[in-house]
């Protein structure tokens, strides 16, 4: 279509309620890619709740539930007055959830459980004892040349190149 087809950031209108062709028609193919129409109303339950029915296609479609509710109101499985309060609930849980105290794993124990910690010691301390060149070293690991010395240090202060 050669256009930005996001004009139009208010994700509480449906998308033939839209002011621009190009939103309307974006939308209209994202939702149908992410969550096909058929298949979506074969597998809504309506002896289920909405909470129940938004997190098991959630999972199955693997998309948000924000997805979800808005293609449940798209296709008139739910009023505008319970979308809106539903929206407001899953901002609100977004918005309330607590920040992780660790923003992400361990590197080096992903990097022994990747490896293998015999692997990894091997190639560290051949890397030490000059038997290995650094760029092979970093190859044979998958990380950069700069990391390797962090990992060396890593290792010996943990004491997993004594095990």
């Amino acid at each position: 279509m050669g256009q930005s087809g996001v004009s139009n950031p208010d994700y509480r209108t449906r998308s033939y309620e839209q002011h621009h062709s190009i939103d309307q028609k974006c939308d209209s193919i994202a939702a149908e890619v992410l969550v096909p129409e058929n298949d979506f109303e074969l597998r809504w339950n309506s002896f289920r709740t909405l909470e129940e029915n938004l997190q098991a296609l959630a999972r199955h479609y693997r998309v948000s539930a924000f997805v979800i509710l808005r293609r449940a109101y798209e296709l008139g499985q739910c009023e505008k007055s319970i979308f809106d309060s539903k929206f407001q609930d899953l901002l609100t849980q977004i918005t309330k959830k607590p920040a992780k105290a660790n923003h992400g794993g361990n590197f080096y124990a992903n990097l022994l459980s990747r490896n293998s910690a015999v692997f990894t010691t091997t190639v560290v301390t051949a890397l030490a004892e000059g038997r290995l060149l650094t760029t092979d070293a970093a190859s044979m690991l998958n990380v950069r040349v700069l990391t390797l010395k962090r990992i060396g240090t890593s290792l010996f202060e943990s004491g997993v190149s004594s095990a």
